[in-house]
Order: C-alpha cells, then structure tokens, then sequence
C-alpha cells in the first residue's frame, strides 16, 4: 500500500539528502510514474534489456526540481549522485588548468549526468548548470547506480575504449568521456561468411558498423 511504500522511500531520501547541500528532504519526491512520461534515455536502453527492467531502475529513483541557473553539480566536488534529465534543459561547462570555463554540450530530457565520477571515484569532471526555467531530475545514489549500470559499463568500456581510440575515424574524440560514450552504444553482431550486412538501395537504418574482426567487401 501507500503507506508502505512511503515507509520503503523515506530511508532513500534521507541518504541522498546527506549527500546535497541545497536540496532538503521536503524537495524529494519518489519518481514513480516518471518512465512513462519522460524521453526514453540512451545509456538505460544500451544497458538494460527490457522495459521492465528500465521502467523499475527509474520510477524507483528520487525526483527533485531546480530553477534556472542552479548548479546541479560542481566540477571538482565529490559525486554521490547519477541523474536523469526528465525535463528541461542544462548545460555542461568545464574548466581548465588556467580556471577558463567552456561550454561542452547541452542536455534535454531523457539525458543523462554524474555517472562518470561514481564510475572512476574521481571527483566531479564538470558543472552542470539549469539553463531552463525550471528543471525535473531523477536522481539515485552511488550504491543504486553500480548495482544496477555502473559494473557493466565499466566492463564494456574497458572492453571497447582501447579499441574505439586506435581508430582514425574517431582521433578527434580526445577525451575517455566522449569515447566512453561512443563505447556504451556499441554493440556486437557477428555475420556468417557470405552474409549480407546492408544492401545498395535499401532504406537506411541508422546503423553505422565497425569492422572489428574479419573482413568485409562492398
């Protein structure tokens, strides 16, 4: 009932209230319903299998609302926290060793922040600021976050990164972040001798492959 889950949630909202210095316990809100409602969000969808199993990771993390300009998270400070991006948008800066600030990506809803420093224990490796009026997050600790993605995309990109960075194509992709990325979305199809992998003339399907072992005629 209600009231048991009410007792289930409080225990969550009190650790990851331990862990912000600008939220408190009254601005946390479960987050159930959220899957339902918001983008579908890449790394859940490169990670998890089913919906189920996406819709339980999401609707059981915290849900917190900040307004334009707020600072979710400080390049520098320790991460305790993995966000999703229910709605509104935010902007990604870092800084340099000199202290220059830039701009590195914008994010929406159904983006993602904060999981690289729970992945590495290094402290946070870039600001992220509200640009919008008013921002929804989706938020869950370190331990819920590992349990559930953090070991298997530390197993894929220690799989793919070393891979990804030896080609030409991708020599702009400098930082492991970028290709970290680029590592979470790929995925592993083998083809028999004399299968066809795409056809001249047929609709495209947004697929672009890399030839990791064998080889391939066009």
């Amino acid at each position: 009932g209600r009231f048991t889950f009410r007792l289930r949630f409080l225990p969550l909202l009190s650790r990851l209230c331990a862990h912000l210095r600008c939220w408190d316990l009254r601005q946390l809100k479960s987050a159930a319903g959220s899957f339902e409602v918001m983008p579908p969000c890449a790394l859940l969808h490169n990670y998890m299998d089913t919906d189920e199993e996406r819709r339980g990771f999401v609707d059981s993390m915290a849900e917190v609302q900040v307004k334009q300009q707020e600072v979710i998270m400080r390049q520098g400070d320790k991460g305790n926290n993995f966000y999703l991006i229910k709605s509104g948008t935010c902007d990604v800066w870092m800084a340099d060793s000199a202290g220059e600030r830039r701009n590195v990506r914008s994010l929406t809803a159904g983006s993602w922040c904060g999981e690289l420093s729970l992945l590495t224990g290094k402290p946070r490796s870039a600001s992220i600021m509200a640009t919008s009026p008013e921002v929804t997050l989706l938020m869950v600790n370190r331990r819920a976050f590992n349990a559930a993605l953090g070991d298997k995309i530390v197993k894929k990109r220690a799989e793919w990164v070393p891979f990804l960075r030896l080609l030409p194509i991708f020599a702009e992709l400098s930082e492991d972040y970028e290709l970290g990325l680029l590592a979470d979305a790929c995925r592993e199809v083998r083809y028999a001798a004399g299968a066809t992998m795409h056809e001249v003339g047929t609709p495209g399907d947004n697929k672009f492959f890399i030839v990791r072992e064998g080889t391939v005629v066009a």
